[in-house]
């Protein structure tokens, strides 16, 4: 079984608490900007990884 920062990786559970969570970020981030829950990415069988928006382009519009 395999530890990693306290989490059991295997623990179906604590998996679901996580997939919870992000998806409550991404309705917050929906709510500030339509696009905004692009910006949270599911990496299969990994995790999730932040991709924010570039700086430059969202200035020029």
């Amino acid at each position: 079984m395999k530890k990693f920062g306290g989490w059991n990786c295997n623990d179906t559970r604590e998996e679901k608490v996580v997939s919870v969570h992000i998806g409550q970020i991404r309705k917050k981030m929906i709510q500030v900007d339509a696009t905004g829950s692009q910006f949270i990415k599911t990496i299969r069988g990994y995790g999730y990884r932040f991709d924010p928006p570039d700086h430059t382009a969202m200035a020029i519009s």
